[in-house]
């Protein structure tokens, strides 16, 4: 009973369990569960001088201290934040400096620690990839490990057009390509352009290279996996590049943006082809958000409306 009431804390803190297949199109049989191993303030534990009510335990040792619980719950994998350096204070989706492992979750070593206790436990731990956008360390786009140019940023980034920045009016022929057409995502437009952080050209080859870098440095400690973040940002091509040249044991990617009906018919429509080649399985954050707030909230009309019901593509 404890152990059953220890899960079910663990799942209401903000962690709710969700399933997805491996492959979509595929029926392979991959009947493994996924946990969100964090919530939006998952962050703020192991602070007590910014943030006295969540205790000085970091949250990387909360989480492994709940490695026997979670394994006892059956859970055969866990999505972990956001593993780089994004600043003192930060939930992580603002990424600094790739190969810098400690962060506001915990120390390098605490970090190393629960992906080591996690594996002990029979746990995969799946990496929240983000790398549609990155932050710059020192200004707008002051970039290290890795170090990059300004031809690592989408042409058409606000940090070329904002006074404030240190790269404004930076010549086009020294920025990277504009966003790419995106053939395959019901708008009939580009891939999506992110305003809060510098724009990611992937069409750049030294970018798809450090990517791949940075992928295989989380795998050698200890990561099976990825959760792409905003994959509406880049094109679904370079996925299939990232995933062939790791092969993670599992992956998939966010696709959450504001045009919702066209979101949803992306989601549900997509041929099998497209999927065969993009080989990460996508998830819907919009039908995800519903179901639990309806579930929560006794809302159930949210998990019937046409463009927030889970597809066949949308677990």
């Amino acid at each position: 009973m404890k152990t059953l009431l220890a899960v079910i804390a663990l799942i209401f803190c903000g962690c709710a369990p969700f399933f997805l297949q491996k492959n979509v199109e595929s029926d392979i049989g991959d009947k493994r569960v996924l946990l969100q191993g964090f919530y939006w303030e998952s962050y703020r534990h192991g602070h007590p001088d910014r943030f006295p009510d969540y205790g000085p335990a970091s949250w990387y040792t909360l989480l492994a201290e709940q490695a026997p619980v979670i394994r006892d719950g059956r859970f055969d994998l866990i999505w972990l934040p956001p593993p780089s350096y994004a600043g003192d204070i930060s939930a992580g989706y603002n990424p600094k400096v790739w190969y810098r492992l400690d962060n506001s979750y915990g120390s390098e070593e605490e970090h190393l620690t629960l992906l080591r206790t996690l594996l002990a436990h029979g746990i995969e731990p799946i990496a929240d990839i983000v790398i549609n956008h990155r932050d710059g360390l020192l200004g707008w786009a002051h970039f290290a490990e890795p170090a990059w140019g300004t031809d690592a940023v989408c042409r058409s980034d606000e940090a070329f057009t904002n006074e404030g920045s240190e790269v404004f009016a930076t010549p086009e022929a020294q920025r990277g390509q504009e966003e790419e057409f995106a053939e395959y995502a019901g708008h009939d437009g580009t891939t999506y352009a992110y305003p809060a952080f510098r724009d990611i050209d992937h069409t750049n080859p030294t970018v798809r290279r450090d990517v791949i870098r940075y992928l295989k440095l989380l795998q050698s400690i200890g990561y099976r996996g990825w959760r792409y973040d905003m994959v509406h940002g880049y094109h679904a091509r370079w996925l299939a590049t990232y995933n062939r040249a790791t092969r993670p044991t599992f992956s998939v990617g966010e696709y959450d943006w504001d045009k919702r009906a066209a979101q949803r018919l992306r989601m549900t429509s997509t041929p099998p082809a497209m999927f065969s080649t993009l080989q990460p399985s996508s998830f819907s954050r919009t039908a995800k958000s519903n179901i639990k707030t309806g579930i929560t909230r006794g809302s159930a009309w949210r998990t019937t409306s046409p463009t927030a019901t889970p597809g066949k593509n949308t677990p």
